[in-house]
Formats: C-alpha cells, sequence, structure tokens
C-alpha cells in the first residue's frame, strides 16, 4: 500500500481585502449612486487575466437595460501587496493615455481629475437625460 501523500500547502489561505485605489474607487462609485438616486449607479468591476488584477469603473443606467459605460480602469499585479500595490497603470476612457502611478495621494489626484472633469460630467449628464426619457416613454 503506498505511503499517504504529504500536504506542504499552509493550512489556510486568507483572502485579505482590497488594495486601498480599489476601496477608493468603490466608496466614488456608491457616492455617484446616491447623487443620482440610483438613476445612474457606479459599478465596480474586477477582473484578473495574465497576472494583472483590473479593476473598471462603469457608470451603470438601470432604466437602459443596465446599460454600462466604462470610465476607467487601474491595474496592478494579482500578487501586489493590498496594503502597498503601487506602481499601478490607470487609463482613462477618453484619452485612453494609459499612465503608472507611484502613490495613493498621486492616484487620488489623477482620480480626482478624471472623475471632476467636464467629460465625466457631461457623460453622466447625458445618462440621467437618456435615462429619463426612457423611463418617461
Amino acid at each position: 500500500m503506498p505511503d499517504p501523500t504529504e500536504d506542504f500547502w499552509p493550512p489556510d489561505f486568507p483572502t485579505g481585502s482590497d488594495p486601498e485605489p480599489v476601496l477608493l474607487l468603490k466608496q466614488q462609485a456608491e457616492l455617484l449612486t446616491a447623487r443620482t438616486n440610483g438613476r445612474v449607479e457606479g459599478i465596480v468591476k474586477s477582473s484578473a487575466e495574465g497576472g494583472t488584477a483590473f479593476h473598471s469603473l462603469y457608470a451603470r443606467v438601470p432604466a437602459l437595460g443596465d446599460y454600462m459605460y466604462k470610465l476607467l480602469y487601474i491595474a496592478h499585479p494579482v500578487a501586489a501587496d493590498p496594503a502597498n500595490p503601487f506602481p499601478i497603470a490607470v487609463e482613462d476612457s477618453l484619452y485612453l493615455d494609459r499612465k503608472s502611478i507611484q502613490t495613493m495621494d498621486e492616484f487620488r489626484h489623477w482620480l480626482k481629475d478624471i472623475l471632476a472633469s467636464e467629460w465625466v460630467r457631461t457623460t453622466i449628464g447625458r445618462l440621467l437625460q437618456y435615462s429619463s426619457e426612457r423611463v418617461a416613454s
């Protein structure tokens, strides 16, 4: 009879928490939902491919069949330390200008510039307009 296979794995695999930039994205998503009374919902979708974790911020419009518009994404290695995932890659959907962010302060500044931009303001306004027209018809 063969010897039982010895298990070298650790006793557990802690899942941990999201990196700070992802938590900030989720907070901003919740704020968008609250600011628009749920007519446009902020959604953060996460995925992983080829060793990279992607976190995308979408504006979803329930009245338009859950239409989703991607505003931006951030990316970091899957195995990055959640306490310090930097550098991270970021890209917004208007300029498609991918850049590397080195610190949380730099990320906070970049995110504020994107979310406060005229492009995002206009985009969310249009989504609200189309949402109202769909509800009215």
